[in-house]
């Protein structure tokens, strides 16, 4: 259900359609019609990087490995490191910390980066948090003062701190776009019952970030608690 949000706001004729009505049909458990119009989309090169990261996200949470590490290198291939996040998940979950954390390196070095938290808090990384690859990875300086402001903001948020978090968030996004930033001050408008800007931040994160499906389930989560 909460793929189809995005459909329903005006996303059914951005450049994403297919994209999104195949991460539907998955998200549904139509499985069969959501990979045929995924594969559609990679065979015809229409967000093909957006269909193999889904594809492979999907594998991932069926532990097929293999099949995930196909996707997601091919999802890097089409766009450059958009898939080394999930790659660095899968091979933690293979016990392999070398090449998790040379993926987690390629992701930290991109313009998907996400927060310190949501990396170090991921339960995929728990086979791998107490390696010496894990410490040393941790020991170098990933995060510039304003990334780090959104870390803040996070744990605000976690603490359930609002206002304090709003402030932050506010003035960060005063100087600088930021999907993430958008994603964090939807959080927080939804949770002081500012429902119209809640959904206004997150249609902004979705349409810089059509493959984050934890902006779709949010907003998801909003829609329906009205």
């Amino acid at each position: 259900m909460v793929f189809t949000i995005g459909l329903q706001t005006g996303f059914s004729q951005n450049k994403n359609q297919e994209y999104i009505k195949g991460a539907i049909n998955l998200e549904k458990g139509n499985t069969l019609e959501g990979i045929e119009i995924l594969q559609n989309c990679i065979s015809t090169g229409k967000n093909s990087d957006l269909a193999h990261l889904c594809l492979g996200k999907k594998y991932l949470k069926e532990k097929d490995f293999e099949k995930a590490k196909y996707h997601f290198y091919s999802a890097n291939k089409a766009n450059s490191s958009i898939a080394s996040f999930d790659l660095a998940r899968t091979f933690s979950l293979l016990n392999m910390p070398d090449s998790a954390v040379i993926m987690l390196e390629e992701h930290l070095n991109s313009q998907f980066k996400l927060t310190r938290p949501t990396i170090t808090l991921n339960k995929d990384f728990s086979n791998i948090e107490n390696t010496k690859q894990w410490r040393s990875l941790w020991e170098k300086p990933w995060y510039s003062e304003k990334e780090t402001l959104l870390t803040e903001a996070e744990g605000l948020i976690n603490n359930k701190s609002f206002e304090s978090a709003l402030v932050i968030l506010d003035e960060y996004l005063a100087n600088k776009k930021d999907h993430y930033a958008q994603f964090l001050r939807a959080k927080v408008f939804y949770s002081l019952q500012n429902t119209y800007n809640a959904i206004k931040d997150l249609d902004d994160a979705i349409k810089a970030r059509p493959g984050q499906s934890d902006y779709y389930k949010t907003r998801g989560e909003i829609f329906f608690s009205e």
